[in-house]
């Protein structure tokens, strides 16, 4: 009985935790299927498209022509809606943000033969139903603002109510280095794509992410919504990047070219190329030649 006891607490646990990773993580789409006359239409056939990995999630308008998918990965979308004796309708490209509840309504034409209606969409600026302050940090402001030493959780300093924290560092952890409406850093809370990044004992980050390993990340001010808590600070929920159908990369300049073009010498002049370069030659390779 106490076996049966302790493997279900263990099971509960597992199971909550894996659903809250999802939710923290991922974004819902949902809509209303209309006729050119704001009749509504049943048991249309939604279609929703990543357009960076051509992934594809299906459903169906219930009786009030109201459709939800949910478990979106953040990026931007071609939403369509098909019904017999209507032109089939697309929008796109649907931005979703990590946290949030997009709201699309598609309106079908009569079509006496096939055709397709494509509509551009417009993000709306605020996501209106949301009542907890939170911002969305994307992709493109982490790659374009500038950054002291990469660190993209400084970018949190956009959002409202969140400053510098000027507390002594305690011990060598790093911590997240962010104060939301006076509460010290340590008392802040760091997801990645949905698991505890704090360490127990001291409140400090566990790990460490470069910049180009991030997605977008989501930043709550305070009164958070249930999914979210542990901390009587603010909360910083990351999802790092995965791969699309493009095919993209980074270079950087090396350290030898950056000597060669800018440092001066000791009297201020620059350096000729080949005087910032190393002496040292390369060690031949040794052959063996086998006497048998």
């Amino acid at each position: 009985m106490v076996w049966r006891l302790l493997g279900g607490i263990l099971l509960a646990h597992f199971v909550g935790g894996a659903a809250t990773a999802q939710t923290v993580t991922t974004a819902m789409l949902v809509g209303t299927v209309r006729d050119a006359s704001a009749a509504v239409l049943t048991e249309s056939i939604v279609t929703v498209t990543n357009l960076d990995t051509n992934l594809t999630r299906e459903t169906v308008s219930d009786s009030a022509g109201r459709f939800q998918v949910t478990a979106l990965e953040p990026g931007r979308y071609r939403v369509s809606a098909m019904h017999a004796g209507f032109a089939t309708s697309q929008l796109e490209p649907v931005v979703v943000t990590l946290g949030e509840t997009a709201a699309v309504d598609l309106t079908l034409e009569i079509a006496s033969f096939a055709q397709q209606v494509t509509v551009t969409a417009q993000t709306p600026a605020v996501d209106v139903r949301r009542t907890d302050p939170s911002t969305v940090i994307r992709q493109q402001q982490i790659a374009s603002l500038p950054l002291n030493g990469r660190d993209f959780v400084a970018l949190s300093l956009l959002t409202a109510g969140a400053v510098e924290d000027r507390t002594p560092q305690q011990g060598v952890s790093r911590n997240s280095g962010l104060s939301f409406h006076g509460q010290r850093a340590r008392s802040n809370s760091i997801l990645i794509d949905g698991l505890d990044d704090n360490g127990m004992a001291t409140g400090s980050i566990r790990g460490i992410f470069s910049q180009d390993a991030i997605q977008e990340f989501q930043v709550f001010s305070g009164a958070y919504s249930a999914e979210f808590g542990q901390a009587s600070g603010g909360t910083v929920n990351i999802i790092t990047a995965s791969g699309t159908n493009r095919l993209s990369g980074k270079a950087f300049p090396s350290a030898e070219i950056e000597r060669s073009s800018s440092l001066p010498s000791n009297d201020g002049t620059p350096l000729p190329a080949s005087s910032s370069q190393s002496t040292r030659r390369p060690r031949p390779c040794s052959t063996r030649t086998d006497s048998r």
